[in-house]
């Protein structure tokens, strides 16, 4: 039998057998590193994908407010597992931009801006596995791209808006408030000085108001602007005045000298009425009414003149109600006397939000002073003057690197129409521990069937 060594050193006679060769894998990128490295790949993606735990092939963290979906990844790619998306991105989950709508709209609800444009899935603009970056922070990219050349982007029709809009500092208009004048509302300009007018139907000084040493209710007082103006609660508005919280401790009604703790509630002349004619009733009652008695002529007989109770209290609520409806509720309320056998006190219809299409925190600019942006507040005297502040006040401090002036700082895009509780389908347990695959799968089953849009009930 011949030796399988050779003379030389031992080694053998096969000869060498190329694996990438023979099995057709020869190619210059080919190796067995290569090989190797997508095998080691092959079984982390099954390992994963068997205990339900896809983490390790996530490209990056989830942002804020989608993390508890870390462990959870067919709750948004919901088209299946091991599937390569068409452009990369998500690989091992397949998705089609509808897909992904399907999913966002089992728990977001969306606002009529969103049928304006012609993109049809939410990833066009909110990004995912960006952890630094809010997934509604929002380039303005995405907004120029129309507001540019709004003419353009809706195909001639034309905008209800200005069509050419760079940036907040590029081309953003003034600003445009909404005045509502009988049964029309429109938006005006702040810089049309010829229809740009308050029409609440209110009498208010704000520079008397805010003059020194005031007459108030403990002798001479100074006023601020949050005496009568405060926040709401989240910073956004501000809360409505009223004449019990805001007006009553200087105005108050008292309209009786004999009996000072008496007031007439701040309320419709019927009330006002009903009020005077109990009060009236009560105070007279035990006591007797004369007239002013006439000069008695020698020889007379003196005359009492007494009257009927009711005939002393209607008496008394005429002088009363022809000092309210002539002095004091004249001097704030616009009253209609006419045709009516009580006045008629107007509607005072003070907008309670002025900027429609944008949104403002008073919370974060409390380091201002009032007047540092509503210039004119301390030399008004009318109530028809329109105080807020302009768009260059606002652009003084955004622009640049100075301050925030990205377009969603101000601007919201999807406009809730109507707020919506539903039944969605996730359990407290199911967000916090993964929960199974397959539960998550027939919850987005049902979601499909109930309508051709995948949009359910919602």
């Amino acid at each position: 039998m011949p030796s399988i060594f050779n003379k030389s050193g031992g080694k053998s006679d096969f000869k060498k057998i190329d694996y990438t060769r023979h099995f057709g894998l020869s190619g210059r990128w080919m190796s067995k590193t290569v090989l190797g490295l997508i095998l080691v790949i092959f079984v982390v993606t099954i390992g994963s994908v068997v205990v339900n735990k896809p983490a390790p092939l996530m490209p990056d963290p989830l942002p804020k407010g989608h993390q508890l979906f870390t462990e959870k990844c067919e709750a948004c790619h919901i088209n299946g597992l091991l599937s390569f998306h068409k452009d990369g991105v998500g690989a091992f989950y397949k998705n089609d931009a509808g897909s992904f709508d399907k999913a966002c709209i089992k728990c977001h609800t969306l606002g009529d801006h969103a049928e304006v444009i012609a993109s049809s899935s939410c990833t066009t603009c909110h990004g995912q596995h960006q952890p630094n970056i809010s997934v509604v922070s929002i380039p303005d990219g995405f907004c120029v791209k129309c507001h540019a050349n709004l003419l353009k982007a809706k195909k001639g029709t034309p905008p209800g808006f200005d069509e050419n809009i760079q940036s907040f500092n590029q081309g953003h208009p003034e600003f445009k408030v909404l005045l509502k004048e009988g049964n029309v509302t429109k938006r005006v300009s702040l810089d049309d000085r010829d229809h740009l007018s308050d029409t609440a139907r209110i009498k208010l000084n704000h520079a008397l108001h805010l003059k020194p040493n005031i007459r108030g209710p403990n002798g001479p007082a100074k006023l601020e602007c949050k005496n009568c103006h405060e926040a709401s609660v989240d910073g956004t508005n501000m809360v409505p005045v009223t004449y019990e919280k805001n007006c009553k401790t200087c105005h108050d009604l008292r309209f009786d000298p004999k009996n000072p703790d008496r007031l007439i509630p701040h309320a419709s002349p019927e009330e006002v009425t009903n009020y005077l004619r109990l009060s009236m009733t009560e105070a007279y009652a035990d006591k007797p009414y004369e007239s002013e008695r006439r000069r008695r002529l020698p020889g007379s007989r003196m005359e009492s003149n007494s009257l009927p109770l009711a005939s002393r209290v209607a008496k008394e609520i005429l002088k009363v109600e022809h000092l309210l409806y002539n002095v004091t509720c004249n001097k704030c309320h616009m009253i209609d006397k006419k045709n009516a056998s009580l006045p008629r006190i107007q509607k005072t219809d003070i907008p309670t939000v002025w900027l429609t299409h944008a949104r403002f925190q008073h919370q974060t600019h409390l380091q201002l002073k009032c007047e540092a942006c509503h210039q004119d507040v301390g030399k008004s005297k009318v109530t028809t003057d329109v105080l807020l502040p302009k768009i260059q006040v606002c652009q003084d401090c955004h622009q640049g690197n100075r301050e925030q002036a990205d377009c969603i700082t101000c601007h919201v895009y999807h406009k809730p129409s109507k707020s919506k509780i539903e039944k969605h389908p996730f359990t407290i347990p199911d967000l916090l521990r993964g929960g199974k695959q397959a539960s998550f799968l027939k919850n987005h089953e049902i979601m499909r069937d109930t309508d051709g849009a995948g949009r359910g009930n919602l």
